[in-house]
């Protein structure tokens, strides 16, 4: 065998870079930067933002609180964040955070992405079909998910082409059942359907983890 005498050369090609896996940033801790509101500037805009909430539902400037809110966005954040202002404080001081569109616009400011609870909503949808097939795999050691199951199986039977709606409604009544399994917290719901009669406020002072309200209309 004849070797070259360009074997014997130190190899001049540099060694790949290892890429490190970025680490995602800490959204709910994040203090935003607030140099740029004043607490005058901010104690007018809740002066302002008060004076339109507490208008008819119908007349109130949609756009303005919107603005408003988002204007007083960073010194809201800040002290939810460093200090100890109890939620039913938080919530007399920015009305529109009691709302549910309140509440989804503050989602979509902290994310800095207007999509944000859409995209949640698509993941859930994205989701329910493989929690409908995983009830099928556990129902023999839960009555409950098998009776929803047997439920859910029959209401498709009889209406086929609202699979999907009835999917979405089947994995929503059992996700706060799989999630309490998982946590071992029997008091835990994730999700909370009101009547216009109960006290939308003292509900949520009483929640002590993460939870889905929701209000339904009476008929």
């Amino acid at each position: 065998m004849v070797q070259s005498a360009d074997d014997n050369k130190p190899s001049t090609c540099a060694p790949k870079p290892v890429l490190k896996r970025q680490r995602k940033a800490d959204i709910w801790n994040e203090i935003p930067n607030s140099e740029n509101t004043t607490e005058a500037i901010q104690k007018e805009h809740i002066s302002e933002l008060h004076k339109e909430t507490q208008k008819s539902a119908n007349s109130q400037d949609k756009n303005k609180v919107k603005t408003l809110m988002a204007s007083t966005f960073q010194l809201r954040r800040k002290e939810i964040l460093t200090t100890l202002t109890p939620v039913s404080k938080i919530m007399e001081t920015y009305p529109p955070l009691a709302t549910i569109s309140g509440i989804r616009h503050e989602f979509s400011r902290i994310f800095e992405d207007n999509a944000a609870t859409k995209e949640m909503k698509d993941k859930l949808f994205s989701l329910q079909s493989a929690i409908v097939k995983y009830c099928e795999n556990v129902q023999r050691k839960n009555p409950f998910i098998k009776n929803v199951l047997h439920d859910l199986q029959r209401a498709i039977s009889q209406e086929p082409e609202k699979t999907q709606a009835y999917e979405n409604t089947f994995a929503l009544m059992v996700l706060p059942k799989l999630l309490e399994k998982k946590t071992g917290k029997q008091d835990y719901e994730l999700i909370k359907l009101l009547s216009e009669d109960d006290d939308f406020d003292e509900e949520v002072g009483q929640t002590k983890f993460p939870t889905i309200i929701g209000v339904t209309r009476a008929s």
